[in-house]
Protein backbone atom coordinates (compact mmCIF):
# COMPACT_ATOMS: atom_id res chain seq x y z
CA UNK A 1 0.00 0.00 0.00
CA UNK A 2 1.45 3.49 -1.08
CA UNK A 3 2.09 6.31 1.53
CA UNK A 4 -0.32 8.46 -0.25
CA UNK A 5 -3.23 5.87 0.49
CA UNK A 6 -2.49 5.53 3.91
CA UNK A 7 -2.45 9.11 3.90
CA UNK A 8 -5.97 9.04 2.32
CA UNK A 9 -6.82 6.52 4.68
CA UNK A 10 -5.85 8.56 7.76
CA UNK A 11 -7.73 11.25 6.78
CA UNK A 12 -11.03 10.02 5.75
CA UNK A 13 -11.07 8.61 9.17
CA UNK A 14 -10.38 11.71 11.05
CA UNK A 15 -12.77 13.15 8.95
CA UNK A 16 -15.54 10.59 10.03
CA UNK A 17 -14.27 11.26 13.58
CA UNK A 18 -15.45 15.05 13.16
CA UNK A 19 -18.65 14.71 11.66
CA UNK A 20 -19.52 12.19 14.09
CA UNK A 21 -18.19 14.79 16.70
CA UNK A 22 -19.93 17.65 15.11
CA UNK A 23 -23.35 15.36 15.12
CA UNK A 24 -23.10 14.88 18.98
CA UNK A 25 -22.96 18.82 19.74
CA UNK A 26 -25.89 19.79 17.60
CA UNK A 27 -28.21 16.44 19.76
CA UNK A 28 -27.32 18.40 22.91
CA UNK A 29 -30.00 21.27 21.65
CA UNK A 30 -30.48 24.90 23.04
CA UNK A 31 -28.28 26.05 24.87
CA UNK A 32 -29.41 28.65 27.40
CA UNK A 33 -27.55 32.52 25.99
CA UNK A 34 -26.19 32.90 29.71
CA UNK A 35 -24.43 29.29 30.01
CA UNK A 36 -22.76 30.37 26.97
CA UNK A 37 -19.00 31.20 27.40
CA UNK A 38 -18.17 34.70 25.28
CA UNK A 39 -14.56 35.36 25.95
CA UNK A 40 -11.74 33.62 27.58
CA UNK A 41 -9.14 36.43 29.44
CA UNK A 42 -6.40 34.41 30.49
CA UNK A 43 -5.04 30.79 32.03
CA UNK A 44 -5.10 29.97 35.37
CA UNK A 45 -2.55 28.74 36.98
CA UNK A 46 -3.30 27.04 40.21
CA UNK A 47 -3.44 22.65 40.35
CA UNK A 48 -3.20 20.01 37.66
CA UNK A 49 -4.95 20.45 34.30
CA UNK A 50 -6.01 23.48 32.91
CA UNK A 51 -8.33 26.33 34.11
CA UNK A 52 -9.05 29.64 32.57
CA UNK A 53 -10.87 33.00 33.49
CA UNK A 54 -13.66 33.13 30.91
CA UNK A 55 -17.10 35.84 30.48
CA UNK A 56 -20.21 34.36 30.61
CA UNK A 57 -23.42 35.27 28.91
CA UNK A 58 -24.88 35.80 32.37
CA UNK A 59 -22.51 38.77 32.71
CA UNK A 60 -20.23 36.71 35.01
CA UNK A 61 -17.11 36.04 35.66
CA UNK A 62 -16.09 32.22 36.13
CA UNK A 63 -13.06 30.17 36.25
CA UNK A 64 -13.61 27.48 33.86
CA UNK A 65 -12.05 23.85 34.45
CA UNK A 66 -12.08 22.22 31.08
CA UNK A 67 -13.52 18.66 30.30
CA UNK A 68 -10.59 18.31 27.74
CA UNK A 69 -8.19 18.30 30.44
CA UNK A 70 -7.91 16.94 33.94
CA UNK A 71 -10.36 14.19 35.17
CA UNK A 72 -12.12 15.35 32.24
CA UNK A 73 -16.39 15.52 32.40
CA UNK A 74 -16.39 12.54 34.95
CA UNK A 75 -14.41 15.08 37.11
CA UNK A 76 -16.07 17.74 36.82
CA UNK A 77 -19.55 16.51 37.05
CA UNK A 78 -18.73 15.23 40.48
CA UNK A 79 -17.32 18.84 41.43
CA UNK A 80 -20.88 20.38 40.35
CA UNK A 81 -23.10 18.18 42.55
CA UNK A 82 -20.75 18.16 45.46
CA UNK A 83 -20.05 21.35 45.62
CA UNK A 84 -23.88 22.26 45.17
CA UNK A 85 -24.40 19.59 48.40
CA UNK A 86 -21.98 21.72 50.44
CA UNK A 87 -24.24 24.84 49.34
CA UNK A 88 -27.29 23.31 50.68
CA UNK A 89 -25.60 21.71 53.65
CA UNK A 90 -24.29 25.48 54.95
CA UNK A 91 -20.58 25.67 53.95
CA UNK A 92 -19.45 28.71 52.74
CA UNK A 93 -18.42 27.59 48.87
CA UNK A 94 -18.36 29.67 45.25
CA UNK A 95 -21.36 29.36 42.97
CA UNK A 96 -21.28 26.71 40.43
CA UNK A 97 -22.90 25.55 37.10
CA UNK A 98 -22.08 24.44 34.08
CA UNK A 99 -20.62 26.88 31.29
CA UNK A 100 -21.02 26.05 26.81
CA UNK A 101 -17.56 26.53 25.06
CA UNK A 102 -18.19 27.09 21.50
CA UNK A 103 -15.82 26.08 18.19
CA UNK A 104 -16.12 29.85 17.72
CA UNK A 105 -15.05 31.48 21.38
CA UNK A 106 -12.38 34.01 20.68
CA UNK A 107 -9.10 33.82 22.61
CA UNK A 108 -5.22 34.75 22.24
CA UNK A 109 -4.04 33.75 25.51
CA UNK A 110 -1.83 30.44 26.70
CA UNK A 111 0.31 27.65 25.26
CA UNK A 112 -0.37 26.00 22.44
CA UNK A 113 -0.59 23.13 25.21
CA UNK A 114 -3.80 25.06 26.69
CA UNK A 115 -4.63 25.50 23.11
CA UNK A 116 -5.44 21.88 22.40
CA UNK A 117 -6.95 21.20 25.56
CA UNK A 118 -9.65 24.35 24.75
CA UNK A 119 -10.05 22.48 21.80
CA UNK A 120 -10.95 19.28 22.89
CA UNK A 121 -13.20 21.30 25.80
CA UNK A 122 -15.85 22.02 23.10
CA UNK A 123 -19.38 21.59 24.43
CA UNK A 124 -19.87 21.77 28.08
CA UNK A 125 -17.26 22.53 30.93
CA UNK A 126 -17.86 24.07 34.51
CA UNK A 127 -18.09 27.31 35.45
CA UNK A 128 -16.90 28.43 39.08
CA UNK A 129 -17.81 31.23 40.41
CA UNK A 130 -14.39 33.79 40.49
CA UNK A 131 -13.83 35.31 43.79
CA UNK A 132 -11.29 38.45 42.81
CA UNK A 133 -9.58 39.39 44.85
CA UNK A 134 -8.74 36.16 46.89
CA UNK A 135 -5.58 34.46 48.79
CA UNK A 136 -4.93 31.01 48.87
CA UNK A 137 -4.74 29.42 52.26
CA UNK A 138 -1.35 27.64 53.59
CA UNK A 139 -0.92 25.26 55.98
CA UNK A 140 -0.17 28.15 58.61
CA UNK A 141 -3.16 29.56 58.11
CA UNK A 142 -5.13 26.86 59.61
CA UNK A 143 -4.78 27.90 63.32
CA UNK A 144 -6.79 30.84 62.69
CA UNK A 145 -9.53 29.14 61.32
CA UNK A 146 -12.71 29.77 63.04
CA UNK A 147 -14.95 26.52 65.51
CA UNK A 148 -18.20 27.39 63.34
CA UNK A 149 -16.29 27.43 59.92
CA UNK A 150 -13.79 23.99 61.13
CA UNK A 151 -17.10 22.56 62.17
CA UNK A 152 -19.08 23.40 58.69
CA UNK A 153 -16.04 22.35 56.88
CA UNK A 154 -15.55 18.68 58.66
CA UNK A 155 -19.49 17.84 58.24
CA UNK A 156 -19.39 18.42 54.47
CA UNK A 157 -16.33 16.57 54.04
CA UNK A 158 -17.33 13.98 55.75
CA UNK A 159 -20.90 13.94 54.29
CA UNK A 160 -18.88 14.27 50.33
CA UNK A 161 -15.69 12.01 51.31
CA UNK A 162 -13.55 14.45 50.38
CA UNK A 163 -10.28 13.19 49.82
CA UNK A 164 -8.56 16.31 48.85
CA UNK A 165 -8.00 18.38 51.86
CA UNK A 166 -5.18 18.35 53.72
CA UNK A 167 -2.77 20.67 55.55
CA UNK A 168 -0.37 20.84 52.90
CA UNK A 169 -3.33 21.46 50.54
CA UNK A 170 -6.35 22.85 52.07
CA UNK A 171 -8.41 23.93 49.14
CA UNK A 172 -9.28 27.19 50.84
CA UNK A 173 -9.78 30.73 50.15
CA UNK A 174 -10.08 34.00 51.49
CA UNK A 175 -11.98 36.60 50.10
CA UNK A 176 -11.35 40.59 50.06
CA UNK A 177 -14.18 40.86 53.02
CA UNK A 178 -12.04 38.27 55.01
CA UNK A 179 -14.45 35.03 54.80
CA UNK A 180 -12.97 31.86 53.92
CA UNK A 181 -14.68 29.72 51.15
CA UNK A 182 -13.82 25.87 50.47
CA UNK A 183 -13.54 25.22 46.82
CA UNK A 184 -12.17 21.96 44.97
CA UNK A 185 -14.83 19.46 45.59
CA UNK A 186 -13.52 16.86 42.63
CA UNK A 187 -12.26 14.30 44.96
CA UNK A 188 -15.95 13.46 46.35
CA UNK A 189 -18.91 11.45 46.24
CA UNK A 190 -16.44 8.57 45.67
CA UNK A 191 -18.63 6.44 48.61
CA UNK A 192 -18.12 2.85 47.11
CA UNK A 193 -14.16 3.55 47.59
CA UNK A 194 -14.69 3.26 51.26
CA UNK A 195 -16.31 0.53 52.04
CA UNK A 196 -19.38 0.45 54.06
CA UNK A 197 -19.63 4.23 53.99
CA UNK A 198 -23.13 4.34 52.32
CA UNK A 199 -24.62 2.73 55.30
CA UNK A 200 -23.30 4.39 57.85
CA UNK A 201 -25.07 6.87 60.26
CA UNK A 202 -22.21 8.65 61.73
CA UNK A 203 -19.27 9.64 59.99
CA UNK A 204 -16.37 11.38 60.18
CA UNK A 205 -13.63 12.91 57.82
CA UNK A 206 -11.19 10.53 55.66
CA UNK A 207 -7.61 9.88 57.71
CA UNK A 208 -5.63 11.97 55.20
CA UNK A 209 -8.02 15.15 56.00
CA UNK A 210 -6.17 17.81 58.00
CA UNK A 211 -9.23 17.78 60.78
CA UNK A 212 -8.77 13.74 61.00
CA UNK A 213 -6.80 14.10 64.29
CA UNK A 214 -9.87 16.37 65.81
CA UNK A 215 -12.13 13.10 65.96
CA UNK A 216 -15.31 14.80 64.87
CA UNK A 217 -18.05 12.70 64.69
CA UNK A 218 -21.58 13.68 62.61
CA UNK A 219 -24.58 12.18 61.91
CA UNK A 220 -25.47 11.64 57.95
CA UNK A 221 -27.79 14.12 56.35
CA UNK A 222 -31.00 13.45 54.32
CA UNK A 223 -32.60 15.18 51.93
CA UNK A 224 -36.21 15.55 50.06
CA UNK A 225 -35.88 14.28 47.14
CA UNK A 226 -37.12 17.94 45.65
CA UNK A 227 -33.78 18.84 46.76
CA UNK A 228 -32.21 15.93 45.12
CA UNK A 229 -33.69 17.09 41.63
CA UNK A 230 -32.49 21.23 42.75
CA UNK A 231 -28.93 20.15 42.19
CA UNK A 232 -29.45 18.07 39.39
CA UNK A 233 -31.77 21.07 37.68
CA UNK A 234 -29.75 22.53 35.18
CA UNK A 235 -27.06 20.15 34.56
CA UNK A 236 -26.60 19.08 30.97
CA UNK A 237 -29.16 16.34 29.33
CA UNK A 238 -25.79 14.47 28.48
CA UNK A 239 -24.20 14.63 31.78
CA UNK A 240 -27.00 12.98 33.36
CA UNK A 241 -27.09 10.18 30.73
CA UNK A 242 -23.90 9.64 30.67
CA UNK A 243 -23.14 9.88 34.64
CA UNK A 244 -26.68 8.05 36.03
CA UNK A 245 -24.64 6.35 38.40
CA UNK A 246 -23.87 9.15 40.12
CA UNK A 247 -27.32 10.72 40.44
CA UNK A 248 -28.38 7.20 41.36
CA UNK A 249 -25.78 7.16 44.29
CA UNK A 250 -26.16 10.26 45.56
CA UNK A 251 -30.32 9.71 45.41
CA UNK A 252 -28.98 6.48 47.46
CA UNK A 253 -26.73 8.60 49.97
CA UNK A 254 -29.00 11.32 50.87
CA UNK A 255 -32.93 10.72 49.90
CA UNK A 256 -34.83 9.67 53.14
CA UNK A 257 -37.35 6.09 52.00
Amino acid sequence: MSLLMLMAGGIISFLVILIDWRKSLKSVGPVDAKSIVHRVLRVVVRGSGFSCVVDAGDGARYVMKLSGAGQGAHGLFHELIATRIARELGLRVPDVKPLWLETSTPWQVGTDEFDDALQRSVGWNLGIQLIDPAVDLASNDLDDLSDDFIEALAYVDAVLVNVDRTAKNPNLLCDARGEVLAIDFGACLYWSRRAGDAAKDMIAVSSSHFLADRGLRFHRPRFKSEVVDALFADVPADWLEQFSGVLADVRRYFVQD
